[in-house]
């Protein structure tokens, strides 16, 4: 009925606060500025981003990640790990 009268159904998506935090990290550790922190703070706070940053220190010291400027940011090696690197930060 809805395709006949020009209009779609939809349903809204409403994430909760730790989908969220993980939505943010996966979309934004695969771009080349990678995951800004200031921003993740803003959004979740500051026990948020101090979490994470404890959960990315095994990559960083593996050398996955780099920790840059306020943002996460996969290094080559890490890029071919990428999403076991977004699933070890998740929340």
């Amino acid at each position: 009925k809805a395709v006949n009268s020009g209009s779609v159904a939809s349903t809204p998506e409403v994430l909760s606060t730790e989908n969220r935090m993980n939505e943010q990290i996966m979309i934004q550790l695969r771009m080349r500025s990678g995951l800004d922190l200031l921003s993740f703070e803003q959004r979740f706070g500051k026990d948020a981003r101090s979490s994470l940053l404890e959960r990315a220190k095994p990559a960083i010291a593996a050398g996955q990640l780099d920790f840059q400027e306020d943002h996460l940011i996969l290094t080559r090696p890490g890029k071919h790990f990428a999403d076991h690197i977004a699933m070890e930060l998740f929340v």
